[in-house]
């Protein structure tokens, strides 16, 4: 069911009026779970063995080099025989999934990919489809998995995770004559080549939920599930590198592009595998000039083909499970992928250090390219991802907010869930090197968009509604807590330091050194505040906790921080930390970044949005009006002014728009 919209704004905001609570919006309508078609294919089960070289010769007028073929490798052996191979076009068009004691293989054209996993309780037979991706149905107890992840979804067996059969999609010119001795099917008259459709099955695509936007739907990556995370590796960058090595949770690997057959298959990195010292800096490359074992170690020499095997008789690499695979598809069945070459960037905090002072650096524009007007077509708020109709395009695309992305409503920082399907909404993004959009870096309503660009008191209704904002943020501030990220970890001394985001900035500064705090994470660890500091429009904390607490903590892991000591309104008035320092480069720091641009420079200028600490003097390219500010506030600081002196006369000189927020047309 869609919403209308006025409907649910005028609902949100009655149940607010009535109760100072805002009602949370209606799930919007979502993809069938599962669409059923068990007739739509035949299962193809236990069909007869033979050998590359035998059906070579039976179907060698039918057979072409560049068919495509789905292979298994061994991986407890080097008996090239117990290698497989499944010629697509003869056997998984047809039958889309095989059954059998070698494995369980699938073929799902209309998401890209075709794959297997070791022979578990079955047999399978083709189910349906489910986010775009088949489903099979065990014959034993009816339990239904996916065929992309072997993840048992509903059934007797949920949960249950079908053991991957390491495969590589490839030629079959190149595989007979590779590994002629591999066991093949039988190919009887009856496997005769089909052709696949030359449009998507129309209950695939029915299935389907919002692709998410951080690649286009059909981009093809190499999906790598490690057991822990999902990572896609697009097939372009991999066509570019040839090789490319990775690192994931601190775990090497290494991820091969073999051109000729464009087959693309992931390695742990050989480390202790050959029993020579060093093994874990082994770097690969590709030699052009050796056709069918092109991958060459630059340390020893030896070379591997795509199978993860050296010819010299080296040691053999230890496979990931990995699928060539349509991005729609790997991001459906994993949605908190991370995507190579879309990382985003490395936060540059500095822990707090004893001897010095180190001032944080240019924050780096909003890039005005990137942003959009959309309708909200669906909110996920344990998973932080909001589903867009982006203005100009046809499709709604799911996009992750990047973790301290702004989020504003009514004039005021809010929340995710406070957005409504239906409701319009103004956005910006990151980008990657390509430009290319790839998390949400600032969400706002309409009425927020407006302020951004009008004076602070543009009428009475708005400062009414902004009121009950603000209120409602700060409950919620006192309630759950100032939403940040841990930084740094100091078990030696007891200590982790969080950074505060944006808009904690009126509760986070006016901590004192000793009050006692709560960081809420997976677990309440109580905390000491020792140090205050702040950075830009962030504010970075150094506590102390016990150890015991400390253990479940992570650097990265996006927390809330509660104060014991109420906050009163006044603390938002006017920016807190003032007067809290008394050396000259700290005071500078506190006042720098309290205020923002008021420059008639355009909204790309991050001064505007973010403080003007943002725009450090000490850059290649200094802001003008950010150096003059820090010379104008040191000169002031000399003559002996206060902090508040200090303010009062810049609101004086500049006006309102100094201590909030903005844009300019």
């Amino acid at each position: 069911m869609r919403l209308n919209h006025s409907l649910v704004l005028t609902l949100l905001l009655g149940t607010f009026l009535a109760t100072g609570e805002w009602a949370p919006a209606d799930e919007p309508a979502q993809a069938p779970d599962v669409i059923a078609r068990p007739d739509a294919f035949e299962t193809l089960i236990h069909p007869n063995c033979s050998h590359c070289r035998v059906e070579a010769n039976r179907r060698q007028a039918a057979l072409r080099d560049d068919d495509r073929v789905l292979c298994w490798v061994q991986v407890q052996t080097d008996n090239y025989v117990n290698d497989g191979v499944i010629p697509i076009r003869f056997f998984l068009n047809a039958y889309r999934v095989l059954s059998d004691s070698w494995g369980i293989f699938v073929h799902d054209p209309d998401a890209g990919f075709a794959r297997g996993f070791a022979p578990d309780d079955g047999p399978f037979r083709f189910y349906g489809w489910r986010k775009g991706v088949m489903v099979m149905k065990s014959d034993q107890d009816g339990t239904l998995y996916s065929c992309l992840t072997g993840v048992a979804f509903d059934g007797p067996k949920k949960g249950h995770r079908l053991e991957p059969r390491p495969t590589l999609v490839t030629d079959w010119g190149f595989w007979q004559k590779r590994y002629p001795q591999s066991v093949a099917y039988f190919m009887y008259d009856k496997y005769q080549p089909v052709d696949l459709p030359g449009q998507v099955n129309g209950d695939s695509r029915k299935s389907r939920p919002p692709v998410d936007g951080r690649l286009p739907a059909d981009t093809m990556v190499l999906g790598v599930w490690d057991g822990k995370q999902a990572r896609a590796y697009p097939l372009d960058a991999l066509e570019k590198a040839g090789v490319i090595h990775d690192t994931a949770d601190g775990r090497p690997r290494i991820v091969f592009w073999y051109g000729p057959t464009r087959t693309a298959a992931a390695y742990h990195q050989p480390w202790g595998t050959s029993g020579l010292q060093g093994d874990a800096g082994w770097i690969f490359r590709v030699d052009e000039t050796l056709k069918e074992a092109p991958f060459t170690n630059q340390r020893i020499g030896l070379h591997w083909d795509i199978t993860g095997r050296a010819v010299e008789g080296g040691p053999r690499l230890i496979g990931m499970d990995s699928v060539q695979v349509k991005w729609f598809a790997w991001a459906a069945e994993y949605p908190e992928t991370s995507i190579y070459g879309q990382e985003v960037a490395a936060g540059d905090s500095k822990p707090f250090q004893d001897s010095s002072h180190e001032t944080a650096k240019p924050h780096g524009n909003l890039d005005i390219a990137s942003r959009r007007f959309a309708l909200v077509q669906g909110v996920d708020v344990p998973r932080e991802r909001v589903t867009l109709l982006i203005d100009g395009e046809t499709e709604p695309k799911q996009w992750p907010l990047r973790p301290d992305a702004e989020i504003w409503h009514d004039g005021w920082w809010g929340r995710l869930d406070q957005f409504a399907e239906g409701q319009r909404v103004w956005v910006w993004f990151d980008t990657d090197d390509a430009k290319r959009f790839v998390a949400v870096s600032l969400l706002a309503d309409e009425l927020s968009q407006q302020a951004f660009y009008a004076p602070p008191e543009f009428d009475e209704a708005f400062k009414k509604r902004r009121a009950a904002q603000q209120a409602l943020l700060r409950r919620r501030w006192a309630d759950e807590g100032l939403p940040g990220t841990l930084i740094f970890l100091h078990p030696d001394r007891r200590q982790v330091e969080l950074i505060l985001d944006h808009e904690a900035l009126p509760w986070a500064r006016s901590l004192q050194a000793g009050e006692q705090v709560t960081i809420r994470a997976a677990d309440d660890a109580p905390a000491v505040v020792r140090q205050v500091r702040p950075w830009r429009e962030r504010t970075q904390l150094l506590l102390e906790i016990d150890a015991s607490s400390m253990a479940a903590l992570t650097v990265g892991e996006r927390v809330k921080l509660r104060s014991t000591v109420p906050r009163a309104e006044s603390d938002e008035d006017l920016p807190p930390g003032l007067g809290k320092s008394q050396n000259k480069a700290d005071r500078l720091e506190w006042l720098m970044s309290a205020v923002y641009c008021t420059c008639g420079m355009h909204d790309g200028c991050a001064g505007h949005f973010f403080t003007l600490a943002a725009c450090d003097a000490g850059q290649d390219k200094p802001c003008g009006l950010a150096k003059r500010t820090r010379e104008e506030l040191g000169v002031m600081i000399d003559k002996g002014y206060t902090d508040r002196a200090i303010l009062d006369e810049l609101l004086s000189q500049r006006g309102g728009n100094l201590l909030r927020p903005h844009m300019l047309p």
